[in-house]
């Protein structure tokens, strides 16, 4: 990801990768993308699986946490603060 973010669901997996080093290669992060789980339980369940992690990993709740406040924040997190789509 070498551009600004387009979407809540891009900055989330650009912060997982800068700051938590959860980093997809391009093609998993558009899978993930093109068909994004309905849950930041899922959606944190989905990346570990494609960083070939264990979903039940110790850095799960962080990868929760990202994910639900860029785009399961119920109005009140960075995703509605940003004003960015949540998926592009």
């Amino acid at each position: 990801m070498g551009q600004k973010p387009a979407s809540c669901a891009e900055a989330a997996l650009y912060e997982l990768c800068l700051k938590y080093g959860y980093c997809l290669p391009p093609d998993a992060q558009d899978r993930l993308l093109a068909n994004p789980p309905p849950t930041s339980e899922a959606f944190a369940e989905a990346l570990l699986l494609a960083e070939g992690l264990d979903p039940m990993d110790s850095g799960r709740a962080t990868v929760e946490g990202v994910i639900r406040d860029w785009l399961f924040d119920e109005g009140v997190g960075r995703g509605s603060r940003s004003g960015l789509p949540r998926f592009a």
